[in-house]
């Protein structure tokens, strides 16, 4: 796409032309992917889906009490705010359709944030349109919209958390509420924790005095999900203890999450990647890596944070699901193209 040394400061104006362009596309999209996800029926109970339903549950004070869902919240290790969300829309184990209807509408929010975003960095309306089209029919985007997955919302936290680090370089006070919402990012991934890092890389290069407020604010959605007893993160490192023994197994970890990249790129285009999507998915990973150094290099938030996102899945032993953390990269692997 566009050279990233020519980032546009600000997105250009949103003209009636360009509102119309965006709204037909979100349109098109609502309606291509709102019927897909509601219509799939009694599907969601693959990986966390069954688990963000259960805890989706413990949140309805309907079910308050209940000895089986009390269990669920105080052993669950998954962040809360998806479940959350879910449970304020009345989705869960009893409202499977209104849960997809919500996952639906979090795909087409996604999508076209992660689109404007590209569209704010490179300042064309063009790019903008094209990433929103190229992801709206990516297979991982289809097969992911059926699930009961954390991506999408934690896609568009995290982009409109890359949108204010982006706006901050005309109007810094926006790297405050970058910080919120790279907070919140965290609370629906524990990836997410990548993107408070960037930010935090991100104001310490370019705005030093602010970042102890930066630093507070990225961290209070984490603290009172804690102090709420939602989250533990010390579920991530039992996990990690129980598969992790000792520096040794960690070299292991790596090499076996960097045998699967090349799958888990592939997997993006295709459900069971023949020889085709390992070409393009290889080709595709080995062009973002050369357009993002340039970002890297001037500490751009949204390169520090590809970076450290991928420093994270490369040490998280479980690649079998690659493809699921390679997912919310594409937006910006699209970009550096």
């Amino acid at each position: 796409m566009r050279p990233p040394g020519h980032d546009a400061a600000c997105a250009p104006p949103l003209t009636a032309v360009r509102l119309a362009a965006w709204s037909l596309a979100l349109g098109a999209l609502a309606l291509l992917l709102l019927p897909y996800a509601g219509q799939v029926g009694f599907t969601g109970f693959m990986a966390d889906d069954a688990l963000y339903l259960l805890l989706a549950d413990a949140l309805k004070p309907a079910h308050a009490g209940d000895p089986l869902l009390v269990y669920v919240r105080q052993v669950a290790h998954l962040p809360p705010l998806y479940p959350a969300l879910l449970a304020l829309a009345g989705a869960g184990s009893d409202a499977l359709a209104r849960a997809h209807l919500v996952q639906g509408v979090l795909v087409v929010a996604a999508l076209g944030v992660q689109a404007a975003y590209v569209r704010q960095v490179s300042g064309s309306d063009r790019l903008g349109l094209l990433t929103l089209a190229v992801l709206a029919v990516l297979p991982a985007t289809l097969l992911f919209a059926t699930e009961l997955w954390s991506e999408f919302l934690y896609l568009v936290l995290a982009g409109l958390a890359l949108a204010g680090a982006h706006h901050a370089r005309v109007e810094p006070r926006a790297w405050y509420w970058a910080a919120g919402l790279a907070g919140l990012a965290a609370t629906t991934r524990g990836l997410g924790l990548a993107l408070v890092g960037a930010l935090v890389v991100g104001v310490a290069a370019r705005r030093r005095r602010a970042l102890p407020a930066v630093v507070a604010l990225a961290a209070l959605p984490l603290l009172l999900a804690r102090l709420a007893g939602q989250g533990d993160p010390g579920g991530y490192v039992d996990v990690f203890d129980a598969r992790v023994a000792n520096l040794l197994r960690i070299l292991d970890v790596v090499m076996a999450n960097l045998h699967a990249a090349g799958a888990g790129c592939a997997g993006l285009f295709e459900d069971h990647p023949g020889m085709p999507a390992r070409v393009v998915g290889g080709l595709v990973a080995g062009l973002a890596l050369v357009g993002a150094w340039p970002r890297l290099r001037r500490l751009e938030v949204d390169a520090v944070y590809a970076g450290l996102y991928l420093g994270l899945v490369a040490i998280w032993p479980f690649p079998d699901f690659m493809t699921r953390f390679l997912y919310p990269l594409a937006p910006l692997a699209l970009l550096y193209l």
